[in-house]
């Protein structure tokens, strides 16, 4: 049912005087029944009983963790606290102890003031108290989370049904009613089982078969068959029973809510105190939010809450960053789709995919595991958090062209444009281009571009002049990649040809560029205090693509790694260890092992353990020196 319906049948069941009974909304757990019944049913309520004459007060209790009636009767108790500071106020005149103890009690915490009850009043209970100082009928009930309530199901809707038949109050009762049907088996189960194993049962059936009797070598009974002997003793359907006939006496109608989620997601967004900029940015992905729960079905809208406080104190994190402006409201956008989607999956418990073509989808759908790690356990890395935003910039971002970019206009139109058109496109792509506005991955775009306007009869000189432009940018860059050689898309051999020769001298470019960059990094890197770890973060970082084909060692002075590892303290030599052990392990062969050899010889020739005093030092000392003579010796035959 609609928002619209439940609120029209809840006004006519407040109204309707032929007969008592109770009326139950049932909706799933976090479907939004709580939000709906808080902050608009009670409202709608409120306005109808304005016009009655005797208006009725809303008492909305919640039954989460009530174990007995008298817990039920203290959450009443305390629902109608506004009410008796009224009364109380009203015989201040007098002297009455009762009246100056209920008027302090009210002022105490809930848990305080049940426990200073059960101390001070000679055994009354709150609830007899109360009742005998408010007419019932005067209230509408609202019951909420009475599946999460462990009162016995008969107890609890027999006081409710008190309510409805005696005080004729009219009650409203909120649950996940398929949770409330199972909850009394469970209760009771392990005196079922315990029951089941009872040995004085004959379990034979009719025709002679003692399945239920069979045990074990053991002499043990299994779990199948003791689950079988208790569903003989006390079938489930008998309760499913029972509840159904303690549930038609009290229950006259059944509401069930369906929320309408996109709306309640806007509301959600729109009620929230986070940033403008942030609240438009959510705005306008409600859609997209909503898809994302319908594809999980998972529609939860705690879970949207979950999220709405974790993107609300990222954003405040993200907004204290420095980032380019262009791509500052495309980051806002990565930032909200990625903590949703791993809102979603963490609280929805959602498995990975097994399959291979699902799982690439769903590890490509999900990309900061800074955000993953708040999201799943609260703990913020904001290094981490950076330079995942400063990769989506990189990988992403800078590699979109938008709609309206020279190049991107050119390449989807160049072929019914006008020949002015395309050659002015053409020199504002190329004033970008000089700007460093492209990224390496559109340079391959841009030279297939130029090819195929030289094929119907635009100068040479374009792709001339661009080559030089992409070459001049490479020599400034501080991690270029090679450019995608596979030209087997493009039409035509002499088209392809000349892409790829175009493709292959700009490759050279760039990987001499890498080789001079790496060069001076190590240098660098074995003048610095850290040297082992910045050169354990070299070694993982973007630079390689395969660190099994780049050589390392050649890249510095062997009289330069001998100073650094003469110099550096156990724990340094230790981390050094094992980062040689990676980078040359025993199932490995590396590609540029024999640029390295030389160096590393010299490198263990160089190392005078026997010359250090520290024995700790001279032990690790010792042992590098022995990797290195193994890793050589290894090496022979290749």
């Amino acid at each position: 049912m609609t928002d619209n319906q439940i609120i029209e049948e809840t006004l006519r069941y407040l109204s309707d005087q032929s007969y008592n009974y109770a009326i139950l909304i049932d909706g799933e757990w976090g479907c939004g029944k709580t939000y709906f019944i808080q902050n608009v049913l009670k409202g709608c309520i409120e306005e109808a009983e304005r016009e009655q004459e005797h208006p009725r007060k809303i008492k909305y209790i919640s039954l989460y963790g009530c174990k007995s009636i008298q817990d039920i009767q203290e959450n009443i108790v305390w629902g109608f606290e506004e009410e008796a500071r009224e009364k109380l106020k009203k015989k201040a005149g007098t002297n009455s102890a009762a009246s100056k103890f209920g008027g302090n009690l009210l002022l105490s915490s809930r848990k305080i003031g049940s426990a200073v009850w059960k101390k001070f009043s000679d055994g009354n209970n709150a609830y007899d108290v109360a009742s005998d100082w408010f007419t019932m009928k005067s209230y509408i009930f609202i019951f909420d989370d009475i599946e999460r309530c462990d009162c016995p199901l008969n107890e609890l809707f027999g006081y409710i049904n008190g309510l409805v038949e005696h005080e004729i109050a009219k009650v409203i009762l909120v649950a996940y009613e398929k949770e409330i049907s199972v909850q009394e088996p469970s209760a009771q189960r392990e005196l079922q089982y315990l029951l089941a194993l009872n040995e004085k049962i004959n379990w034979s059936e009719k025709n002679g078969n003692n399945e239920y009797g069979v045990k074990g070598q053991d002499g043990k009974v299994g779990l199948e068959i003791l689950e079988k002997r208790r569903r003989i003793l006390f079938p489930d359907e008998e309760v499913d029973a029972e509840y159904r006939k303690i549930r038609e006496k009290l229950i006259g109608v059944t509401l069930h809510y369906q929320p309408d989620v996109k709306s309640i997601i806007r509301t959600l967004i729109e009620d929230s105190s986070i940033g403008i900029q942030i609240k438009e940015i959510l705005l306008d992905n409600s859609d997209s939010f909503f898809a994302v729960m319908d594809i999980n079905n998972h529609h939860n809208l705690r879970t949207f809450q979950f999220f709405l406080s974790k993107i609300c104190y990222l954003y405040t994190k993200f907004s204290v960053m420095q980032f380019e402006a262009e791509y500052e409201k495309e980051l806002l956008y990565f930032l909200v789709e990625d903590c949703f989607r791993w809102s979603v999956q963490f609280k929805g418990n959602i498995p990975v995919p097994t399959e291979r073509w699902e799982r690439a989808s769903y590890e490509a759908g999900k990309k900061s595991k800074a955000i993953k790690l708040y999201v799943e356990t609260g703990e913020f890395k904001e290094e981490e958090f950076k330079e995942d935003l400063r990769k989506y910039v990189e990988s992403e971002l800078k590699n979109k062209l938008p709609d309206n970019d020279p190049l991107n206009l050119l390449y989807k139109q160049y072929y019914y444009r006008t020949q002015k058109w395309c050659e002015e496109r053409l020199e504002e792509a190329k004033k970008k281009l000089q700007n460093g506005k492209y990224s390496l991955a559109v340079y391959v775009k841009f030279i297939v571009l130029i090819a195929d306007l030289i094929e119907i009869g635009f100068p040479e000189s374009y792709m001339t002049d661009v080559q030089t432009l992409m070459v001049e940018n490479i020599t400034r860059m501080d991690a270029p990649v090679k450019l995608n050689d596979d030209v087997y898309y493009i039409q035509g051999e002499e088209r392809k040809q000349r892409v790829k020769s175009v493709i292959d001298e700009i490759n050279m470019v760039i990987v001499a560029r890498d080789e001079q960059i790496k060069q001076e990094t190590i240098g660098e890197m074995l003048f610095s205090e850290k040297w082992v770890e910045k050169l354990v973060k070299y070694t993982e970082s973007d630079y390689y693509r395969s660190s099994t084909d780049v050589a390392i060692f050649v890249k510095s002075d062997a009289s330069r790694w001998i100073k650094a590892i003469t110099e550096a303290d156990a724990e340094d030599i230790d981390l050094f260890r094992y980062w040689l052990r990676r980078q040359f392990h025993f199932n490995v062969v590396r590609g540029n092992f024999k640029s390295d050899l030389p160096v590393i010889k010299k490198i263990m020739d160089g190392i005078k353990a026997e010359e250090e005093n520290d024995l700790i030092k001279r032990a690790n000392l010792t042992w590098l020196k022995k990797q290195i003579g193994n890793i050589i010796e290894s090496y022979k035959e290749t």
